[in-house]
């Protein structure tokens, strides 16, 4: 049998389900006999591709087809004489093309203005053909017949400077400009392969832009905790104005559609926490808060926070501190129910009123 692989292993041919391999026989030294057949292996390396394809050729190349588009694989090949196989050949990568588009995928705000509205969404998974440019549509409802579209090219769509825990290196963001303060819009986002076509529009995603961008827009709005039906925020006004607001005015909504009902409720300016409760699962939801004084908005910051799914709670830092510290206040104090199973004090916040 040989003591020696096939040399020379290469991809000659590439379609959108088809590639194509050569190789070269073993050195003569190993083969230690006639070379009778070949044996590949060609392995799917992406997660929607999984699965193994195996066959046989006399000859010193090959053709597999029925293969996905836009997919990486593996190839190794071996010798056999009458005696047997002989050892594999290196591992060889090779991708298939793509002729059609995907779609753009969990498409998001990052940050809205009175007049712009910034974006990320991650490229279409799988790959089934390069992506040069995207088209970003955007309209005041979802049966308006002339949207606005902005197309940008691939190297337009950088994330820096936009400041999200949800970015990764993956995503792409891009900015709408000259939008209504105070208003809803349906976004979609398309993408367009390297042979010029575009694919299908992204689903649709709706945003609220800003009644004003006021000069008090610092301080945060923090996430401390993510359950699968529930979050808890923090929020920390700028120092400037703390001290003169005197209540503060929640609002949660589903930030990936138009939210005809979102949650309203009323804290006094002492708390600085909220726990929203009976939410959905795997859900993004856009959470604003207002310090008011007297009635008139003083601050207003929103940022938008996911629940997770059933079973995976999300912990900050913060609050994994507070519950180790009641927790060592507990070890030294008469036996209790567990601090952190009991109600706080903000979650007792009435829901406002029609008034």
């Amino acid at each position: 049998m040989p003591t020696g692989p096939p040399q020379n292993l290469q991809n000659t041919a590439r379609k959108d389900t088809e590639l194509g391999f050569k190789w070269e026989a073993p050195e003569c030294i190993h083969q230690n006999g006639n070379v009778t057949q070949y044996e590949y292996v060609l392995v799917g390396m992406d997660e929607w591709n999984k699965g193994t394809r195996e066959g046989v050729t006399p000859r010193l190349n090959a053709v597999i087809d029925q293969l996905m588009p836009g997919s990486l694989y593996s190839i190794k090949v071996r010798a056999y004489t009458a005696e047997g196989p002989g050892p594999w050949s290196d591992d060889v990568e090779a991708k298939t093309t793509g002729s059609v588009c995907g779609l753009p995928r969990e498409l998001s705000t990052v940050l809205t203005r009175s007049n712009q509205i910034q974006l990320t969404w991650l490229p279409p998974y799988p790959e089934k053909s390069q992506v040069i440019a995207y088209r970003v549509r955007y309209a005041l409802s979802a049966d308006d017949p002339n949207p606005t579209e902005l197309e940008l090219s691939a190297d337009e769509l950088s994330c820096s400077g936009y400041k999200s825990s949800i970015i990764t290196p993956t995503h792409l963001c891009a900015t709408i400009k000259d939008v209504k303060p105070a208003t809803t819009y349906r976004v979609q986002v398309q993408a367009q392969c390297a042979s010029g076509d575009w694919g299908d529009w992204s689903d649709e995603y709706f945003t609220t832009t800003r009644p004003s961008d006021e000069p008090f827009t610092g301080g945060s709005l923090k996430l401390l905790s993510a359950g699968h039906d529930n979050l808890r925020v923090k929020w920390t006004p700028p120092d400037v104005i703390g001290q003169s607001i005197d209540n503060y005015d929640l609002s949660i909504s589903v930030a990936s559609e138009l939210d005809q009902n979102p949650k309203k409720f009323s804290v006094p300016a002492s708390e600085l926490e909220y726990h929203f409760r009976e939410l959905s699962p795997v859900t993004q939801y856009n959470v604003t808060v207002q310090g008011l004084q007297e009635g008139k908005r003083l601050w207003f910051i929103s940022n938008i926070f996911p629940t997770t799914d059933i079973g995976n709670p999300l912990f900050s830092f913060y609050l994994d501190k507070q519950i180790y510290s009641r927790r060592q206040h507990s070890a030294n104090s008469t036996p209790n129910r567990p601090a952190f199973d009991r109600e706080e004090p903000h979650d007792a916040a009435r829901q406002m009123g029609a008034a």
